[in-house]
């Protein structure tokens, strides 16, 4: 009776062995619940979703004036965070002195303008506007007139504000950051250029500085 009670338990015990093999194989087969490998797929970024950077725009600008502001922010550290973009404008506002009947008029009161500390200005050579002299372009009328206002309390008599019609080359330079004490520099530098404005914008295209710098 006794040899019977252990074979009995020994018996058992192997069927409860064997049982628990079976089902610990199915487990590690089957994997977790409701995650079936062969359902699963990689979904690729979209190329068209992008995360479009934020730039402070200083602009627009001669060419003369971009040099120079281009320099004063790299003398604020911002070198690696500055790109420019030039632009073709002819539909805008702008301040000007009417057309003088000759070049030589013309170019005598340039003269006139660099001695009141006015020495961004353009002799039109040719087209509707032949020999006026052009001291801004705006992209809106308020802005021309603020600047025109500036003019005449420092003693340049005779500008006009008007539409823009002729097409006239500006530059406009962008600074990818938008952390505040950059923003300042950046307005620091804009303060010495009248007529140019100051605009948070997404950088636009090619307006790539090193990453590095992000972070300054």
């Amino acid at each position: 009776m006794r040899a019977a009670l252990i074979v009995l338990m020994i018996f058992n015990l192997a069927l409860l062995a064997a049982l628990k093999i079976r089902f610990s194989g199915a487990d590690v087969e089957a994997g977790p619940p409701g995650l079936h490998s062969e359902k699963i797929s990689i979904v690729p970024m979209r190329e068209d979703i992008r995360v479009m950077a934020r730039c402070v725009e200083l602009g627009p600008l001669s060419a003369q004036e971009a040099v120079a502001a281009r320099q004063m922010l790299e003398e604020r550290s911002l070198a690696d965070l500055v790109s420019s973009v030039e632009s073709s404008l002819s539909d805008g506002w702008w301040v000007f002195i009417p057309p003088r009947a000759t070049r030589a008029e013309a170019l005598k009161r340039t003269k006139e303008l660099e001695k009141l500390g006015v020495r961004d200005w353009h002799v039109f050579e040719d087209g509707p506007s032949k020999f006026a002299i052009s001291l801004g372009v705006f992209r809106s009328q308020a802005a021309a007139d603020e600047y025109r206002v500036d003019l005449a309390r420092r003693g340049v008599q005779g500008a006009k504000t008007g539409r823009q019609t002729q097409r006239v080359t500006t530059t406009s330079l962008y600074v990818r950051s938008q952390v505040p004490e950059i923003i300042a520099r950046v307005t620091e530098v804009k303060a010495q250029f009248a007529r140019a404005e100051l605009r948070q914008v997404s950088c636009p295209e090619g307006a790539h500085t090193a990453a590095s710098a992000a972070t300054r």
